[in-house]
């Protein structure tokens, strides 16, 4: 039996890690996301995650 699920989403989703903490933001307010990147780095996956595919191995 094949089972799917598609979402819309309001506006893109953004991922942030830091050690153990992951955090979801949906939305596009800048002032929020710079506030969670300057707490938890820059974005991991998502619209502004910045790839490095030689690292990806080690996440």
């Amino acid at each position: 039996m094949n089972k799917s699920v598609h979402s819309d989403w309001l506006e893109p989703p953004h991922y942030y890690k830091k050690g153990r903490v992951i955090v979801f933001y949906v939305g596009g307010d800048p002032a929020f996301a710079e506030m969670l990147e300057s707490m938890l780095g820059p974005e991991f996956a998502g619209p502004n995650a910045q790839v490095d595919p030689v690292s990806q191995a080690d996440r």
